[in-house]
């Protein structure tokens, strides 16, 4: 009798409850900064690296000097190699590269895909544009024979000098601050790591001799401007960055089609 009753047990359908138990939550992915404290903490901070900038002028050919000479000795061997890895921070190559990982690795940031890029990629052709204004001698093509002053030449060059006179600001580390930020605000958990790469970048182009200490400092508070802009304008929020490339891309079909149609 009671392998039958067994037998008409397991024949019984099994119907699962619906209901969640108490206490249970969905798994969200990680918080996102809000942006509103953060414009004002830039903007003190491009404030406080100008007039870092000033001062620093001061100290530029005396910096880049101890630079060039702390090249014979070995002290700072390991943070030299290990800025020069994290070098490619400041360049554009590294924005793009967040956002392919981004894409394959977290689906619930792809709405802040754009404005990553966008912070990044700004920031450093802001730098760029004021290079084109601005000429000055990098470091290693500096002769160091008259003031700092010396090391300034016409204004609008409009990149007739070539790179050897395009020292003033430091576009990667103005890539590099606007991309920190850009992550800090999406992936604030790891605003750690996100901040100490901007400074590593402004040595290794201060230690190889790209760029003078002024022009790091004018870099990052370009950097931080742009920043505050694009926090300004709400590209890292996800509803309006969903409304606004949802937009843009509206707009690009359209153009599209109407090239195809003409």
């Amino acid at each position: 009798m009671q392998p039958a009753q067994n037998a008409s047990v397991a024949s019984r359908p099994v119907h699962f409850s619906s209901t969640r138990p108490r206490g249970h939550r969905p798994a969200k992915p990680s918080p996102v900064i809000e942006p509103g404290w953060v414009r004002l903490w830039l903007l003190l901070g491009a404030a406080v690296l100008v007039i870092g900038a000033v001062f620093a002028f001061s100290v530029d050919c005396s910096v880049a000097q101890w630079f060039h000479e702390c090249h014979k000795l070995k002290n700072l061997r390991y943070l030299r190699d290990l800025a020069s890895i994290c070098e490619i921070f400041g360049r554009a190559e590294c924005a793009l590269l967040v956002a392919i990982l981004m894409w394959r690795l977290d689906r619930s940031r792809h709405w802040a895909i754009p404005g990553v890029v966008a912070t990044a990629l700004l920031s450093g052709l802001a730098a760029d544009g004021v290079k084109m204004l601005i000429a000055r001698a990098r470091p290693h093509s500096f002769d160091f024979l008259g003031s700092v002053w010396s090391s300034f030449g016409p204004w609008l060059p409009l990149g007739s000098l070539g790179s050897a006179s395009q020292s003033f600001p430091s576009a990667h580390t103005a890539t590099a601050v606007g991309l920190a930020v850009s992550l800090v605000c999406i992936y604030p958990a790891a605003r750690g790591l996100f901040c100490i790469l901007p400074f590593l970048v402004a040595f290794q182009r201060v230690d190889s001799g790209a760029h003078f200490l002024s022009d790091v400092l004018c870099g990052g508070a370009v950097g931080c401007l742009v920043a505050a802009l694009t926090l300004r304008f709400r590209w890292l929020d996800q509803q309006n960055a969903e409304w606004f490339w949802g937009r843009v891309g509206t707009i690009c079909s359209r153009l599209r089609w109407r090239r195809a149609s003409t």
